[in-house]
């Protein structure tokens, strides 16, 4: 999700944002391996972290 110009990662349910990254590819493979970690879907966030 675009956080402060950046991408962020935040985990289903959390306020606080789990990671912050200056490329997009970056978020989504951290991302991905947080969801596997954590038996966990990825989804892709509609609305901007504030």
């Amino acid at each position: 999700m675009p956080y402060e110009n950046a991408w962020a990662v935040r985990r289903e349910g959390n306020k606080r944002i789990t990671s912050n990254h200056r490329l997009q590819a970056t978020a989504i493979n951290k991302a991905k391996r947080l969801a596997l970690n954590y038996w966990a879907a990825l989804v892709p966030s509609e609305v901007p972290c504030l």
